[in-house]
């Protein structure tokens, strides 16, 4: 791609942050099926669904680059491996458990192939009887989400790095929860503003990220002090 091209892109993304940046606690820049008539429309991110601007120029969300995939936003098949190339973007970080598959091995090889730098931040997904009401959060699971929210927001926070694409397998839950820390730290968002961007980004209600945000809400009454949302979600 031109570097026109590619600064054309970058203006336009960075358009779309700021047409959403202050906007209401749904505004966000997630590119799905129900979303798709956004401003995000009209931008062609083959190969990655549920694409979002998180901040231009330093971090974008979705889901496990396709090689041969259809994406929702543009309805064409593409590689997302090409499609974060065209977009600059420097680093990969990755937050599947698994690091023996094909599939990864693949990921790894199409990133080296295009210069990205891979970083691999393992967040489990935990079992359903883990995400019940008022069931105990596992020492080791907290544990997990604590070193990747550590790493995560080290990596981000590095100029060198920028900007960063961030994402699980399908750019929901895992994902949502790693940029619910960064809304907090750098954007300074409440948690009703960070739960509103999760919903729209697809979360799954019966998911992780349920069980993640009571993580999260105790992280963040521990930094900033009690928050009605959070205090939901502790059941306090």
């Amino acid at each position: 791609m031109s570097r026109v091209w590619r600064l054309g892109m970058a203006a336009i993304l960075a358009a779309v942050g700021v047409l959403w940046g202050e906007e209401a606690a749904e505004a966000v820049a997630c590119s799905a099926d129900t979303y798709a008539a956004r401003a995000t429309r009209d931008l062609k991110f083959d190969g990655l669904a549920n694409f979002g601007v998180v901040e231009a120029g330093v971090l974008y969300r979705g889901c496990q680059p396709f090689t041969k995939g259809k994406t929702s936003a543009s309805g064409k098949r593409g590689n997302g491996f090409d499609t974060l190339k065209s977009l600059g973007i420097k680093c990969r970080i990755l937050l599947r458990e698994s690091t023996k598959t094909m599939e990864h091995l693949d990921e790894k090889i199409e990133l080296a192939n295009r210069g990205i730098q891979l970083f691999h931040l393992p967040v489990p997904s935990p079992s359903w009887s883990h995400m019940a009401p008022g069931a105990a959060v596992p020492a080791s699971y907290t544990a997990a989400i604590t070193r990747a929210r550590d790493k995560f927001m080290e990596i981000v926070s590095n100029k060198q790095n920028h900007p960063c694409y961030v994402s699980c397998l399908h750019g929901k839950d895992r994902t949502g929860a790693l940029v619910g820390w960064y809304r907090a730290v750098v954007n300074k968002w409440k948690p009703k503003r960070i739960f509103a961007e999760q919903k729209v980004c697809k979360y799954n209600p019966a998911g992780p990220l349920i069980y993640y945000r009571r993580v999260f809400c105790e992280w963040y009454r521990a930094k900033f002090g009690s928050d009605p949302d959070c205090d939901k979600v502790l059941g306090l």
